[in-house]
């Protein structure tokens, strides 16, 4: 027989997500990525031409296929329209910027937000926390 010998039992609830919730969910990751893309493009252009900062010269310009690529039809057609996207490469590295940046400051937000209105810490099943009172140990 163990030290405590009390028995609770704990209260029936659903713990379950409401679908819309999914629903967003699913959606921010379809849209943050778009909305990242298209703050790149137009964030990559503007500092094209202002030269405001310094863009290196392999993201800038038409993507490169290797000459494969435009030997066979099927592989011309998939890859073709990529060729004609200008500044795709330094698109492709701000788009991770924003994504970070968008993303963790929805982490942020939902952490503030959790942090506030957050369930118990203790569950129905948990003992107690101790009563202790120490001492400070002196040599």
């Amino acid at each position: 027989m163990g030290r405590y010998s009390f028995e609770r039992t704990p209260k029936k609830k659903e713990r379950a997500v409401h679908p819309i919730w999914r629903g967003i969910g699913c959606l921010m990751l379809l849209i943050v990525p778009l909305i990242s893309y298209a703050l790149a493009d137009i964030l990559v252009r503007y500092g094209i031409d202002q030269r405001l900062w310094f863009i290196p010269r392999e993201l800038i310009g038409y993507p490169q296929l290797p000459p494969t690529v435009w030997r066979f039809q099927v592989l011309t057609t998939l890859f073709g329209w990529i060729a004609r996207i200008e500044n795709l490469y330094a698109n492709l590295v701000m788009t991770l910027v924003f994504m970070v940046l968008i993303f963790g400051v929805i982490a942020m937000v939902y952490a503030v937000m959790y942090k506030a209105a957050a369930p118990s810490r203790y569950g129905p099943y948990d003992a107690p926390p101790p009563r202790i009172k120490t001492k400070r140990y002196k040599r």
